[in-house]
């Protein structure tokens, strides 16, 4: 179900990605507990969360889908944190899709943030994704974060004034 969600997601079919997304974290839900997830699947939930928050950030977001996928990434990074509280139960490569996913998680928010115009909270966001993609050693995430933080920088340097003084006579 997943390949399937991830198929229509790079097929531009945004909502049958979302749909089949959504179904998948149904199947993971914990119902004998109560728990949300069991800890063995928190990091593919968090994965899954996350990649329906940058399924709804393809486009052009409207204000109400740029809130919903903040809203998932946002319960991605609760998932990563519950898996690192229960990190004994999660075998090493599942903590290394969790690792993985927190980076990730952290841009998208960043992305989120700038593009709602919350410039500081997204630098927050973007500088986090970074240390994290460093200590990973992941490359893409490095490049996207820095170019993410220029961004930022550019934006936030005052125009050249375009005042000019006549010289006095």
């Amino acid at each position: 179900m997943e390949a399937l969600a991830e198929f229509h997601a790079k097929t531009g079919n945004t909502e049958y990605a979302v749909i089949l997304y959504n179904h998948v974290l149904a199947l993971l839900h914990n119902k004998r507990t109560g728990d949300t997830f069991l800890p063995e699947d928190l990091c593919r939930a968090a994965t899954v969360l996350n990649n329906v928050a940058g399924v709804l950030m393809r486009g052009a977001p409207t204000p109400e889908t740029l809130d919903t996928a903040e809203d998932f990434a946002r319960r991605a990074l609760e998932v990563l944190g519950d898996a690192a509280k229960n990190k004994k139960s999660i075998s090493p490569e599942d903590l290394q899709t969790c690792a993985h996913t927190f980076a990730v998680t952290l841009f998208n928010i960043g992305s989120l943030r700038e593009m709602h115009n919350d410039r500081d909270t997204a630098r927050a966001f973007y500088q986090a994704s970074l240390k994290r993609s460093k200590e990973l050693d992941l490359p893409e995430g490095i490049s996207e974060a820095k170019q993410a933080l220029r961004r930022l920088d550019r934006e936030s340097t005052p125009p050249p004034s375009t005042d000019i003084t006549k010289p006095s006579t």
